[in-house]
């Protein structure tokens, strides 16, 4: 799953497994952000790189009929089910 992580979602991902605590002060925010955006790009790029030979991918960035073709092939279900739920607005929400 590609999706884009802002600010805030990666901000509540660090509360939430103890990385920064409930009400971090700017300075901390400022610092800690960039190095999470920075691990995620890195995990992402590993996984990209890593040569799975057969790998699906969904795309936040992609439209609901692309994410459905392959929700089609890697659950091996119906084209208007994969559909609904790759056109779910909260699909790639938190």
């Amino acid at each position: 799953i590609n999706c884009n992580f802002s600010d805030d979602f990666l901000l509540g991902h660090a509360k939430r497994i103890g990385l920064a605590g409930q009400a971090p002060s700017a300075d901390t925010i400022a610092r800690l952000l960039p190095t999470l955006h920075q691990e995620v790009a890195l995990d992402q790029d590993r996984m990209r790189e890593a040569g799975f030979s057969e790998i699906l991918r969904i795309d936040e960035a992609e439209t609901p009929d692309h994410n459905a073709g392959v929700l089609v092939e890697f659950f091996r279900i119906p084209w208007d089910q994969a559909y609904s739920i790759a056109s779910d607005p909260n699909l790639f929400k938190d």
